[in-house]
C-alpha cells in the first residue's frame, strides 16, 4: 500500500507580497489553454454548467481529472451535492457554447445538443472529449475550489479543440 504525506497550506501569514489580481490574470492569460464546459445534474433533473480553462488530467493511475470552479458557482454547489460531473472539452466550432456557459444565463442548455446517461451529468454533443467523473476530493483554493474527479468514462473525437490565449479564442495551426 502506498503512503502519501500531505502538507497543510503555508498560510497567508507567511506570504510577504501578493501580486495584484489584474496583473496575475494578464500574466496567466499568456498560457494557451483549451476550453471546457463542466456540467452536472441537480436532483430533479435541473442541469447546470460552467465554462472553465483550469482543467487538467491529474493522474492516470488512478484516473483522476482536476478542475477549478469559482466558490460562487452554481455548478460547484451542484457537484458537491451530487458527487458527479462531466468535463466537456469543446471543439473549435463550439465558441458560442463556451460564451453561453460563461454567462449568468439561466437557460444555458437551450439550443445545446447533449445526451444524458441515466442521472449523470450532461455530455455536450460535438465536444472533442467528454469525461464523466465521480467526485474524489475537493480543496479550497482562494476564490476557487479545486475539484478532483475519478474518471468513470472518456470519449473523444479527432476534431480541433477550442483554444484560448489572453482572453481571446485563437486557432492553433498544426
Amino acid at each position: 500500500m502506498m503512503s502519501i504525506t500531505t502538507h497543510p497550506p503555508v498560510g497567508t501569514s507567511r506570504i510577504q507580497q501578493w501580486v495584484e489580481s489584474t496583473q496575475l490574470r494578464q500574466a496567466a492569460g499568456r498560457f494557451v489553454t483549451g476550453v471546457a464546459v463542466v456540467t452536472a445534474s441537480k436532483e430533479g433533473g435541473n442541469l447546470v454548467g460552467a465554462t472553465v480553462n483550469a482543467v487538467t488530467c491529474l493522474s492516470l493511475e488512478p484516473p483522476l481529472y482536476l478542475v477549478c470552479l469559482a466558490n460562487t458557482s452554481n455548478t460547484l454547489a451542484t457537484i458537491l451535492q451530487s458527487d458527479a460531473f462531466a468535463i466537456n472539452i469543446l471543439s473549435a466550432q463550439q465558441r458560442t457554447i463556451a460564451e453561453v456557459f460563461a454567462s449568468k444565463s439561466a437557460e444555458k442548455f437551450r439550443g445545446v445538443s447533449y445526451r444524458l446517461e441515466g442521472d449523470e451529468a450532461p455530455l455536450i454533443d460535438g465536444s472533442v472529449a467528454s469525461i464523466t467523473c465521480q467526485l474524489w476530493a475537493h480543496y479550497p483554493g482562494g476564490d476557487h475550489t479545486i475539484i478532483v474527479g475519478a474518471a468513470q468514462s472518456a470519449d473523444f473525437l479527432e476534431d480541433e479543440p477550442l483554444v484560448m490565449r489572453a482572453g481571446k479564442f485563437i486557432r492553433v495551426l498544426a
